[in-house]
């Protein structure tokens, strides 16, 4: 191989490696094999219900904000009670269990994570609202933190990062974003996760968690 050969070879990898770590892939953010099993139970139970798979073909096939849109009031109900009970039997959802948790929509929480842990945060039925407002706030801990907010569809499973955000260490008391009236948009129809993922070594991360 020629000099230039090799040259062109080095110059291109190290281009690859300059543009993946200027733009992480946002397939990698809030995968797990908790949302899989989520995503899998819930469509399992929704195929039960004619009117949340029709609720669910009708959004596809329209592909607009569905913020109109009303998710059936009985398959609503009686799918979440279903994923709610699946949930608690699989998992729970005390401070004794560790690892994922669930949010009811138009709740709060509060938790303590302390690295290498992180704590991410499940909604358990997709929103049927079009806009929702999350926010968190440093309550204690000295750990800086990077949180993920993510939406899922569950037609195709796969999470897309909505927005994500530094909490640098010294914020307690602080409310992230900083923007009151940030919103994550295009939620109908979609679960939500909070990934809550502190950075520095030794250190824990005190926070509520928002999500209306």
């Amino acid at each position: 191989m020629s000099q230039r050969n090799k040259q062109l070879i080095l110059a291109t990898l190290f281009g690859i490696l300059i543009f993946a770590a200027a733009n992480p892939a946002n397939a990698q953010a809030c995968q797990s094999d908790a949302l899989d099993r989520i995503i899998k139970h819930y469509n399992d139970r929704c195929k039960i219900y004619e009117g949340c798979y029709a609720w669910h073909l009708a959004k596809t096939a329209a592909k607009t904000s569905f913020q109109s849109m009303v998710f059936p009031p009985a398959a609503f109900n009686n799918i979440k009670n279903e994923m709610t009970s699946w949930w608690n039997a699989m998992v729970g959802n005390t401070w004794a269990k560790i690892g994922p948790r669930y949010i009811d929509f138009g709740t709060s929480v509060k938790g303590n994570v302390i690295t290498p842990t992180k704590r991410t945060w499940y909604s358990l039925m997709p929103s049927t609202e079009n806009v929702r407002n999350v926010r968190i706030r440093h309550d204690d801990g000295k750990s800086r933190t990077m949180v993920r907010i993510c939406l899922v569809d569950p037609t195709s499973g796969l999470p897309t990062e909505a927005t994500g955000f530094d909490i640098p260490k010294g914020s307690t008391q602080e409310y992230w974003p900083k923007d009151a009236a940030y919103q994550v948009k295009n939620a109908a129809g979609k679960f939500v996760i909070v990934e809550i993922d502190p950075k520095t070594v030794g250190r824990s991360f005190a926070y509520t968690l928002w999500v209306r």
